[in-house]
């Protein structure tokens, strides 16, 4: 018998659909070109090497997410519990990826700067 199955709107479930999809195809098209824009508050970032691969498995982390509310929607079983911790533990995983992005990106221009 399910009690808490998730209720996900259809307009949410295209949209978290469609937004997986641009990130995974924007990510990969940084990845092919060496050349991941990351557009943020702090600015544009343009992407190379270990810091765009790194921030491309962010993004697929952040796309499983979404993806995982719409499977949620579809699941008969009585397990939302298992969703949510999903969810939360992936979040913790693509915001470690995030930083480290970020930090492989300074650190390969401080080494540019200073080294070649």
């Amino acid at each position: 018998m399910r009690t808490h199955r998730k209720k996900v709107s259809l307009a949410k479930r295209i949209f978290n659909v469609a937004l997986a999809i641009l990130l995974v195809a924007w990510g990969a098209f940084g990845i092919v070109k060496d050349d991941l824009l990351y557009l943020g508050d702090i600015g544009q970032l343009h992407l190379k090497g270990v810091a765009a691969w790194l921030m491309y498995t962010s993004m697929i982390c952040v796309a499983a997410i979404l993806i995982s509310t719409v499977v949620a929607h579809y699941d008969q079983r009585d397990n939302s519990q298992s969703y949510a911790t999903f969810s939360r533990k992936l979040e913790s995983i693509a915001w470690m990826l995030f930083a480290a992005a970020l930090i492989a990106h300074v650190g390969m221009a401080i080494y540019s700067a200073f080294f070649q």
